[in-house]
């Protein structure tokens, strides 16, 4: 007696002898079943002694079943009957023992228990057949509405079900543990008729039609779309008869019965309990079989005829995908073995419930396979949602596959899935998926695209992809990306990233279709073609990285013809673009064989991928408002910029214009700026391509970023805008400063010093930056200020130094006119809103540093800016504002400072060192020591002439001579400027100058005229060391107009003298003389040898981009003369004071308020001691003037001279040569460049030189002025090598030490001065580095490093030795460059690298030829863990990109540099070099600063001896 399903699907056949109630009328079943069930349910008993112990023989026990079973079919109306009937079985099946009948305790063991099981199963089985609704009269109890029914049925069923599972899960784990709830034991046949039960059960409700489809289509009999059969049972008699022998007792007649393939007037429950036990019955199914471990085929080809029946319900689609999905892990793990996959088979399902189970290995294959293929083809599936869900279990399984040796942490199997493999399991499903045409399925075709595109981007370890997959994957990814559904083209993009970068074989014939794919999302997506397609920004990032991916083949394969035209959009660049490009031919990089390069236009060859990129970087830069997208654009234009620069530098104009047009419409949002300012940091290196393209691209570029500057700062929001402010401010400045062009654009000139004035007055202060003047630049009328200080527009008429510095006059030259321009060139408009006030004196500002950019005047002017808080900001600025404006103000101060040190000066012309110095290395403490050595020899005749020429390096025989520190300051001075700026005064007397070192070009007067005293100023400051030499100028004011030595000289810049050719016998530039030794910090600290003579001068020609000479006035009367000749004594005839000197006047003006002022008689009261004092002042001076007249009266009355001798002699001439002589150049420079003056006191102070003043002034030359760090460079064949193998491979690839000396410039270590980490001369002869403005970097490879010969070792020991050697080469570095050939594992190779060997590594750039083609490189950017990090702002190289071998070095040096300055951050204690030196100043000056009076100030000008702390 079961359901009659199972008999019909041939699993179990009716015993004739059963159901021997069936005969009965339905009221006389009732009433017999209710009155056994109450005497056996332990609830209802009313027998006298336990229900278990009623029946004590298995014949009682089967008697009893016989009624129980017949209650199952009850109908649902008699549902306490019923039950009551469920509760027995579940007690005799589940519950306590001792409930148990005594002739089942005493059969346990023997057949009948397993008899007795299998009946029970069979009876509750009856219970999922649908009932229909009974006529009243024959119920007993109220008849039920068909929803009640319907709960009510389906909530025995959920009883039933919770039985079978309970007792399935008991007996497996009673199999796995001795400790079990249960009594009984199944045996297989037990085992299989409960799997028979229940899937008989699920197949009776699930085969029926939704009751969706049943209410779409009006009734049962129709056939629906959504459903692929409408009812099963539809026609069956057999079913029909079953069904009479269930509700209307055996032999009934069915001529009035429905086929419940229709309705007629009643109602079904079939569909409904279908769809509310659809999810249990799929769940209790799949996991009683798995307990089950049964592998009966025919059990299982029953299963996968009915499953096929039952996939037009979508539970039963999900409830699959979570069994297969938990089976594939478990078989995973058997495969691969390690974490991978998982130990057991967990299933969890996504409407909730879980289990997991220890199955069998062959028993899980098999289940695995079994159940993979129970589905059929998905394709045969009519309902599209459930096919869509079909096929995400399949990309489940898929990725599973995927995962083998990612997220283990360990090796990975070298037999892990291929994806030939794959491709035989599901790809005939898959590819015929993505040929469906119906738009209703696309949903279930985008999802097969995107398993197929994962597939193939996967690497393959042993055998590539039959060409028959190729081929097909090919065909269906042109029709996708061409012609596709919007969702279809999604799931390529955003799955098909690094497509290009697998090099399969044929796959850049694609490279048209994936343009016209990149076309349809950029630069915009028309909203009616995509509807509501979602993730619109995850779309447009995956198409450019897709845009990244072939944007390197357009000059690789310049000539190679392209199977289609790339559609031309019109827009606002398109006709640009084309006009750059119309006179550029396209030339490729490397011949390309095998290919007829003349069978296509020029516009259908990959060179036209140029155009198309260009057009579409820029227009999507137009109107793309995601910052991540920004960024990743801005990323690919300096990659595009940079593959052009040599075949198209108009291209880089265009670039530079879309930035500049979209900076200045301020869109963008603030985390865009950086990336922004990266890429046009990076652009100003192809300056020279770019200005011989279109000269007015630098002075636009530095208009633009000023006047985004200037619109930061009247925004009045300092704290958001500091970070955007000082990025602008740098990459202003690289600009400006490359290639020396600003020198004769004047107007960015002013443009350039009037955004950094407002920097450096960003805070209150009253300095030197309080106020811009308006005055007419063109005015000549200028006066002179007081103490020696200089106005704008006019240079000293008194004896001054000049800097013999070609680029500081034409600086001062310029910023002669800064002041009346800055306020035009700002805008008063634009900085009305941040304008602070000023504090007005009345008079010309004057001050040290003003006076040497002359860029300061009078201040209350009408265009003047003000720089004080507004009145308007009530209270003290909060600390946040206070830190954010000390960075402006710091940033500006150094690209000022930068732009008086650099502009024209770096690199140095003519220096040995070339970019690796930024400072001079000149060293002013060696040259003093030469200095005393050479005057002591003077005045004691001791030394030789030989010991004169020595090279003053301070580490030879002079300094034997002993010179102490308090002796220095007769030469050497220091002062600090506002504890910004130490300031190092080093004086060169006439004695000591070399004898061919003439101030005069012309020989022939040089040696009969004196030359000219020369100071040397040695400046350090937070940007470096810098050294200048200024001549101090003797012209004779009486000589005539038309004499050859005019009072108008001009000087020639061709005609200077460099400072440390001649005059300091070293070989290095004027402007860095070199010191003994170089800085610490990773620099050389070896000893530059300094040539003791230089045959002849070296002069510096003009570049072409410096001002010729500079003219100016010089009146000063000559005070030279010879000190032997004797002068005649003259008569003088005294007049009374005031004297007033010959051919002149005095002038006297009264006030107009003279008469109010009060005498001073009137002042004093004459009756107190001050008054009586007064009186007799009074009276001596009236003595005093008496005297004084009648001594007159009598000269003037004598006739003849008088007797005394009152002769007056001139001062004899100073002696040049003299070795006492007391220095006083420097009393004269600080006078004429204004420090001296009052309002200097409180900012110039001297330093005292003790031996720790000294120390510390080594150790802050020692500190690096740019970013110094090192790159470590790697080479592996593949993933698998180990660490020695790293070290020392066997082979390497000649191509790598090709890209190893095109990333730097291979220096000499022995000869090298720059930074160079810790490697040693020793260990490493020559490496790569690079240099410029801003950065330095030495990349380390272990294959430039050699092991000393000479030390005994074994192979072990020396391979330990270079480990050693290496690592502590450049312990602080970053950043990791990784040449590989083979991209499998490389997650796992840079975890151990980045753990064993490298541990500061926390970006990897990797770097692997591609194989199918020479001169195209897949980059990868990883973290240390070999994981991608989206949300990096590095650049301009982004992940999956493949560039071409013509910009590999520069793009990577380039990623490397920013990788550097992105990770460097993650540091606690990392110091900008530029805060480093700032500090390091501030502590010299607080240590060793002198304290003194205004007056002892003054008196220290005129010591020479060392003042005491």
């Amino acid at each position: 007696m079961f359901l009659d399903r199972i008999c019909q699907l041939g699993l179990l056949q009716h015993d004739p002898e059963s159901n021997i109630v069936a005969p009965l009328p339905l009221a006389v079943r009732r009433k017999l079943i209710w009155e056994v069930v109450q005497c056996l349910s332990s609830r209802t008993s009313i027998l006298a002694v336990p229900p278990a112990q009623v029946l004590s023989s298995t014949r009682h026990v089967e008697w009893m079943m016989e009624l129980l079973g017949a209650g199952f079919a009850l109908p649902i109306e008699d549902v306490a009957i019923v039950g009551e009937c469920v509760a027995v079985y579940r007690v005799w099946l589940l519950d306590n023992p001792d409930l148990i009948p005594s002739a089942l305790r005493a059969a346990i063991g023997q057949a009948y228990e397993q008899r007795f099981l299998q009946t029970c199963f069979m009876h509750m089985s009856l219970l999922f057949q649908p009932r229909k609704p009974h006529d009243a009269a024959t119920l007993q109890n109220e008849p039920l509405n068909p929803d009640t029914q319907c709960a009510t049925h389906v909530n025995l069923c959920r009883q039933i079900l919770a039985v079978f599972l309970t007792c399935a899960q008991q007996q497996t784990q009673k199999q796995m543990s001795a400790h079990s709830q249960s009594e009984y034991s199944f045996s297989n046949e037990t085992w299989s008729v409960l799997i028979k039960v229940v899937l008989g059960c699920a197949d009776r409700l699930l085969v029926e039609p939704t009751l969706q489809c049943v209410s779409n289509s009006g009734g049962l009999g129709a056939d629906d779309k959504g459903n692929r059969r409408t009812s099963y049972l539809e026609g069956t008699s057999s079913v029909e008869k079953g069904l009479v022998a269930l509700w209307g007792g055996r032999g009934a007649e069915s001529k009035d019965r429905t086929p419940m393939g229709s309705v007629s007037g009643e109602f079904n429950l079939g569909p409904k309990m279908g769809d509310a036990l659809c999810d249990s019955l799929s769940k209790v199914l799949f996991e009683v079989w798995l307990r089950s471990g049964e592998m009966s085929v025919d059990l299982w080809s029953c299963l996968k005829e009915e499953f096929f029946k039952w996939t037009h319900r979508i539970e039963v689609i999900r409830n699959w995908n979570a069994v297969v999905l938990g089976l594939t892990n478990r078989v995973i793990n058997q495969l691969y073995g390690g974490s991978e996959g998982t130990l057991q088979t967990c299933v969890t399902f996504v409407t909730g419930g879980s289990f997991s189970l220890d199955l069998k290995e062959d028993f899980a294959v098999y289940a695995w396979h079994r159940l993979t293929y129970i589905i059929g083809n998905v394709n045969s599936i009519e309902s599209p949602e459930i096919f869509h869900v079909a096929i995400k279990g399949i990309a489940k399984v898929v990725d599973a596959f995927h995962a083998v040796g990612i997220d283990s942490g360990a090796e990975s199997d070298s037999n892990s899935p291929e994806g030939n493999t794959l491709l035989h399991m599901f790809g005939a499903w898959l590819f015929e998926a993505v040929t469906r045409k119906s738009p209703e399925y696309e949903d279930g075709i985008s999802e097969a695209y995107a398993i197929l595109c994962r597939i193939f981007c996967q690497r393959q370890r042993r055998k590539q992809f039959l060409q028959t997959y190729l081929a097909r994957f090919y065909s269906a990814l042109s029709v996708g990306l061409r012609t596709g559904h919007p969702q279809t083209l999604t799931s390529i993009i955003l799955n098909c990233e690094h497509f290009f970068g697998m090099d399969l074989q044929g796959s850049r014939v694609l490279v048209y279709d994936f343009a016209i794919g990149v076309r349809r999302v950029l630069p915009a997506i028309e909203d009616k073609e995509w509807g509501s397609t979602s993730g619109l920004d995850e779309l447009r990032r995956g198409t450019l990285k897709v845009l990244g991916c072939i944007m390197g083949f357009s000059n690789r394969f310049s000539t190679v013809p392209m199977k289609g035209l790339i559609p031309q959009e019109k827009n606002e660049w398109s006709a640009r673009i084309q006009e750059i490009y119309q006179d550029s031919e396209p030339r490729p990089s490397s011949s390309v064989t095998g290919v007829d390069q003349g069978t296509a236009a020029p516009k259908s060859k990959f060179s036209s991928l140029k155009l198309f990129c260009l057009d579409v970087l820029l227009s999507s830069l137009s109107v793309e408002q995601n910052p991540q997208n920004c960024k990743f654009i801005l990323h690919l234009l300096g990659c595009f910029a940079y593959e052009e620069v040599l075949h198209c530098p108009g291209a880089i104009c265009l670039i530079l214009d879309a930035v500049k047009a979209k900076m200045l419409s301020k869109t963008w949002p603030h985390e865009v700026m950086p990336s922004v300012f990266d890429l046009l940091s990076q652009t100003s290196a192809f300056w020279a391509p770019v200005n011989n393209c279109v000269k007015s691209t630098s002075k636009d570029v530095v208009s633009t970023l000023c006047s985004y500057v200037d619109g930061l700062f009247c925004e009045d929001d300092v704290i958001t805008n500091q970070q955007m402010i000082i990025k602008g401010y740098d990459c202003m400045i690289r600009w400006a400063l490359v290639g020396g062009w600003i020198e004769k654009e004047k107007d960015c000139l002013l443009k350039v010093y009037a955004s950094l004035c407002r920097g450096v007055s960003i805070l209150s202060r009253d300095d030197e930056f309080s106020a811009v003047s308006g005055s007419n630049p063109g005015s000549s009328k200028h006066q002179s200020g007081s103490n020696g200080n200089i106005s704008a527009g006019q240079l000293p008429t008194t004896p001054t130094s000049q800097s013999t510095n070609s680029t500081t006059s034409a600086l001062a030259n310029h910023f002669a006119t800064f002041a009346g321009n800055v306020s035009s060139a700002m805008g008063s408009d634009k900085i009305r809103k941040g304008r602070r006030s000023l504090k007005s004196r009345g008079t010309t500002i004057t001050s040290p540093l003003a006076t040497l950019v002359a860029a300061v005047t009078t201040a209350n002017g009408k265009d003047a800016v003000p720089t004080s808080p507004l009145k308007s900001n009530v209270g003290v600025s909060t600390f946040a504002k206070l830190t954010a404006e000390s960075s402006v103000k710091a940033a500006a101060e150094i690209c000022l400072s930068q732009m008086l040190n650099h502009l024209g000066n770096f690199p140095p012309r003519g220096s040995t060192s070339g970019v690796s110095r930024v400072s001079t290395l000149f060293c002013e403490i060696s040259e003093v020591k030469r200095l005393l050595a050479q005057r002591r020899y003077l005045l004691d005749s001791v030394c030789s002439t030989s010991e004169l020429d020595m090279h003053a390096d301070g580490r030879n025989s002079l300094e034997d001579l002993g010179p102490s520190i308090s002796e220095y300051k007769r030469f050497l001075r220091y002062y600090v400027y506002d504890n910004r700026i130490i300031l190092g005064l080093l004086e060169q007397p006439e004695w000591a100058m070399p004898d061919n070192a003439s101030n005069d070009s012309d020989s022939e007067t040089s040696d009969q005229t004196p030359r000219d005293p020369k100071l040397i100023l040695i400046i350090r400051d937070a940007t470096g060391k810098f050294s200048w030499q200024s001549t101090l100028k003797y012209f004779d004011a009486n000589q005539k107009k038309d004499s050859t030595a005019s009072t108008r000289v001009s000087c020639d810049m061709k005609k200077l003298q460099p400072l440390a050719v001649a005059d300091l016998r070293v070989t290095e530039s004027a402007r860095r003389p070199r010191p003994v030794s170089a800085p610490h910090a990773g620099r050389s600290r070896m000893a530059v040898e300094l040539p003791v003579e230089i045959p002849s001068k070296c002069v510096h020609e003009s570049d072409g981009n410096l001002v010729e000479s500079i003219e100016f006035e010089v009146t000063s009367a000559s005070v030279m003369g010879d000190a032997q000749e004797k002068i005649a004594p003259y008569s003088l005839k005294p007049s009374l004071p005031p004297h007033i000197p010959a051919n002149s006047e005095v002038l006297t003006a009264e006030c107009y308020n003279e008469s109010a002022i009060p005498k001073f008689a009137d002042l004093v009261n004459a009756d107190t001691e001050e008054g009586r004092k007064y009186e007799l002042l009074k009276r001596t001076i009236e003595k005093c003037i008496q005297a004084e007249q009648e001594s007159y009266d009598s000269f003037a009355s004598n006739a003849e001279p008088v007797d005394r001798n009152t002769a007056a002699r001139p001062t004899p001439p100073v002696d040049q040569y003299d070795p006492n002589i007391p220095s006083c150049a420097f009393r004269l420079f600080l006078t004429h460049m204004g420090f001296l003056g009052l309002e200097s006191h409180e900012k110039l102070k001297p330093l005292v030189m003790t031996e720790a003043f000294l120390k510390d002034l080594e150790k802050m030359d020692g500190l690096a002025e740019r970013e110094c760090f090192g790159i470590n460079v790697l080479y592996s064949k593949d993933a698998n090598a180990s660490i020695e193998t790293l070290l020392r491979p066997k082979t390497i690839d000649n191509e790598f030490f090709k890209f190893l000396h095109s990333i730097g410039t291979p220096v000499d270590l022995r000869k090298h001065v720059g930074y160079r980490g810790n490697l040693s001369s020793s260990t490493c002869r020559t490496t790569s580095y690079f240099a410029s403005r801003n950065v330095e970097m030495i990349f380390n490879s272990p294959y430039t490093i050699r092991v000393p010969e000479s030390i005994p070792m074994d192979e072990a020991e020396r391979l330990s030795e270079l480990k050693n050697v290496y690592t502590n080469s450049t312990p602080d570095t970053h950043v990791l460059i990784l040449w590989i050939e083979s991209l499998h594992d490389l997650a796992q190779l840079i975890k151990r690298i980045t753990s064993t060997l490298l541990p500061s590594v926390t970006a990897a750039i990797v770097v692997h030829p591609q194989a199918s083609a020479s001169g195209l490189y897949d980059i990868r950017i990883l973290n240390a863990a070999g994981l991608v990090e989206e949300n990096w702002a590095i650049g301009p190289l982004v992940n999956g990109m493949i560039i071409s071998q013509s910009a590999l070095a520069k793009l990577v040096r380039s990623s490397a540099q920013s990788a550097h300055l992105v990770t460097r951050v993650l540091k606690s204690n990392y110091r900008r070099p530029h805060t480093a030196r700032r500090l390091m100043i501030e502590e010299i000056c607080n240590k060793h600063k002198l304290a003194t009076s205004w007056a002892g100030f003054y008196a220290d000008l005129f010591s020479f001896d060392s003042p005491k702390d």
